[in-house]
């Protein structure tokens, strides 16, 4: 479906957040101490790396899959099964949407906070074969079409980049997922569950016979203290551990991933997850390739300048101003005429005057609006060669501070 947007800002004050500091990774809105089966609620956005990741059905809706957390402006780290196909040992991201600032996991349930961002990209480990390798380095980074916009509610998590500290056999974890609670219905508040870390020989001797191959050289075992049970959902979410940084008199909580939830032990109740400590120069080495690539696409502003002159004077060409985006409008599919122009300022947007797409006289009832790029001549019925035709289709409006109008393209049939 094709999206048109008038963002007209006016900024509720009653919906600000606290400051956001670049750096800060792993703080807690909320203290809250909860007590995903049989889970607590956790408080709102009170883990701010946590996101939802969703796929478009072929029924043209957002399925929930799983989850995952924030690492960088555009990375999101998740399990590698969540984003593979057994069969075709793939699957298609370009239909993959993450969700950040949530608390409902609805995708019909917008929160305040909420940001929404389309999957260019996923990485997994080439060794990752899905069950014909035991879900060995069960890990991906996801990369995004646009950068999320940090605040105390949305936030990363923290990385021990340096594998400076282990968690302890023993030692107290949580994990936070949308995943079916004991009704076998997908949990729409996000739970919160307190997991204990278990001695690995501890966990491969007491699980059942058929689970001990699923036990990677790469993970760690883990098992509920609250009653709590992740089920089929929490997949791909982060088992994070506190660390007090800083001074006695200004110690600082922050939480670090140290686990990936890839599977679990029914009978027992033991979890495996992909120990993140394990993949950390592979994490490090993609996610610089990932900042590479987005740089790539951050292109933008640069005219190639070939100066011609004609009687009268100055005549331009395309490439002296590659981001211009001529606005027309067609009515019963016949071309009514050009309406104005736009400048391109993402891969699928374009910014433009309000008034330029609010005519209510009579006479533009029933038009549509469409997008010319890369066009010199308005010549309709000659081509160019670098000319693309693009759709626009439905209205929202949005609102904040400043009136812009925004069309959100997509190539056109």
């Amino acid at each position: 479906m094709f999206i048109f947007l008038i963002a007209l800002f006016l900024c509720d004050p009653g919906t600000s957040t606290e400051t956001y500091k670049v750096g800060d990774c792993g703080i807690r809105f909320s203290q809250y101490k909860p007590r995903i089966a049989y889970g607590f609620p956790s408080k709102y956005n009170e883990f701010p790396w946590h996101v939802a990741l969703y796929k478009l059905s072929n029924a043209s809706r957002y399925d929930y899959m799983c989850g995952g957390s924030i690492i960088d402006n555009n990375i999101v780290i998740t399990a590698a099964h969540c984003v593979f196909d057994e069969e075709q040992q793939d699957l298609d991201y370009s239909r993959m949407v993450i969700a950040t600032g949530k608390y409902n996991g609805s995708w019909e349930h917008r929160d305040v906070h909420e940001q929404r961002l389309e999957v260019i990209s996923k990485k997994v480990r080439r060794t990752y074969r899905g069950t014909d390798n035991r879900f060995q380095d069960d890990i991906a980074l996801l990369a995004l079409n646009d950068s999320i916009k940090f605040s105390s509610v949305v936030m990363p998590v923290c990385i021990d980049w340096d594998s400076s500290y282990e968690p302890n056999d023993g030692e107290m974890g949580t994990f936070v997922g949308w995943g079916y609670n004991e009704k076998n219905v997908l949990s729409e508040k996000l739970q919160v569950s307190r997991m204990e870390q278990r001695n690995f020989g501890e966990c491969r001797n007491k699980v059942s016979k058929g689970y001990t191959s699923f036990l990677t050289s790469d993970k760690f075992c883990a098992a509920s203290i609250d009653m709590s049970e992740l089920e089929q959902g929490d997949s791909g979410g982060g088992l994070v551990f506190s660390r007090s940084l800083g001074t006695e008199t200004e110690a600082k909580e922050r939480y670090f991933i140290y686990g990936i939830l890839s599977g679990r032990e029914n009978s027992n109740g033991y979890y495996f997850f992909t120990n993140v400590s394990n993949h950390m120069p592979w994490i490090n080495s993609t996610k610089m390739n990932i900042i590479d690539e987005t740089n790539v696409r951050k292109v933008c502003g640069i005219r190639n300048v070939v100066n011609s002159t004609e009687p009268g004077g100055y005549i331009s060409s395309y490439s002296d101003y590659p981001w211009l985006a001529t606005i027309y409008m067609t009515k019963k599919n016949k071309f009514f005429g050009i309406r104005c122009v736009g400048s391109i300022i993402h891969q699928r947007a374009i910014i433009t005057s309000y008034w330029c797409i609010r005519d209510g006289r009579p006479h533009y009832k029933g038009v549509e609006f469409r997008i010319i790029i890369g066009k010199h001549e308005m010549n309709m019925k000659e081509e160019e060669e670098d000319e693309q035709y693009l759709n626009v289709g439905a209205i929202t409006i949005i609102t904040c501070l400043i009136s812009v109008s925004v069309f959100t393209i997509q190539d056109g049939e």
